[in-house]
């Protein structure tokens, strides 16, 4: 996982692809349209970005599910909002049930291993790789409360960086 805020992005390089999702990320405001958005992105294949967009509630502590994705990566980026996100490492998690392909993701359950937790909020953003359960969505403080999300989807075989894989959503 990678943390940080729309002005240090650029850190982590990690391709065309990286760059053309920030690029478009940069672009959103709050009032953006809801869901999939194309990418456009000369030096890879075509849809290998995309950006969802949502407006949700904030859900209480405890309601939730960890997710894993096995072909994206997930760059979650707050328009509106603050929410918390939970973290831990996806080997020995024990999955609710088998790997989606349609919409490339596998739920786990939360064990008694604790997570990290994250706040995301206006300007920051959170990369999740294969290997990064991740739980977006908690409520902090004060109840649930409107979130505007915009998650980038960037094709692991996309990024220029070697020996990124899917590992671990057989188990």
């Amino acid at each position: 996982m990678i943390i940080g805020t729309s002005d240090t992005w650029m850190r982590y390089d990690l391709g065309p692809a990286w760059r053309a999702a920030f690029a478009f990320l940069a672009n959103l405001s709050p009032d953006a349209a809801t869901g999939r958005h194309p990418v456009p992105c000369n030096d890879t294949p075509e849809g290998s970005v995309y950006v969802e967009v949502g407006r949700y509630d904030t859900k209480p502590e405890g309601s939730g599910r960890l997710e894993a994705h096995r072909r994206h990566i997930d760059i979650q980026y707050v328009l509106s909002g603050m929410e918390w996100m939970d973290w831990t490492p996806l080997a020995g998690l024990g999955a609710l049930g088998p790997y989606a392909e349609d919409r490339d993701v596998r739920f786990f359950s939360v064990t008694e291993r604790p997570c990290t937790r994250v706040l995301l909020q206006p300007g920051a953003f959170a990369a999740l790789f294969p290997e990064d359960a991740h739980m977006p969505g908690i409520a902090v403080p004060g109840g649930p409360a409107a979130m505007v999300k915009a998650v980038a989807k960037v094709r692991v075989d996309a990024l220029a960086v070697a020996g990124i894989l899917a590992r671990g959503l057989d188990g």
